[in-house]
């Protein structure tokens, strides 16, 4: 019913012939969407213990996203079949399904209010890395944060807070 993948970085999740679950064991993952340009639009990016596949499993559509490992990464995967058997034996267990799956509409909607906002200063997602760097920095030269090799440490956390407050 479930097993392990592995996946190199830069490699495609396989399992898109049947509406299979997923679970990120270890890396992250590229959630591109289906819907953007050719060269895809990263609309989400996993971390350990964040699970899929979730729409093929209740539709039988196919899938609405491309994934695509960022770091090496290890993969939970359930089968559908028997996922589907252990469902109907315990329809109590759907309920658990409905949490991971309302993790995608708070993903949403925290994506979505945040591209509402005019100053990319102020977003949090959809900007460039550049653009990313650039309000690091100051943030930095400001005193509110430190940036070090692979973590930000917040300073003055205070102030940053008021600063999203002001809006």
């Amino acid at each position: 019913m479930c097993r392990t993948q592995s996946i190199t970085g830069a490699g495609f999740v396989a399992g898109e012939a049947e509406a299979d679950v997923f679970g990120t064991v270890s890396g992250h993952l590229d959630f591109l969407s289906r819907f953007s340009a050719s060269d895809g639009h990263v609309v989400h990016i996993t971390h350990p213990g964040f699970w899929f596949g979730f729409a093929p499993l209740l539709t039988g559509t196919r899938r609405r996203l491309t994934v695509i490992a960022r770091t090496d990464a290890r993969l939970a995967v359930v089968r559908a079949k028997p996922l589907h058997g252990l469902l109907k034996k315990h329809p109590e267990w759907w309920r658990h399904l409905t949490v991971a799956i309302g993790e995608y509409a708070d993903i949403a909607a925290n994506a979505s209010s945040d591209l509402m906002i005019p100053e990319n200063e102020r977003r949090v997602v959809n900007v460039s890395r550049n653009t990313l760097g650039t309000i690091l920095r100051s943030l930095q030269d400001a005193g509110l944060i430190s940036i070090g090799y692979g973590k930000i440490r917040p300073l003055q956390p205070e102030k940053l807070r008021a600063l999203v407050e002001a809006g």
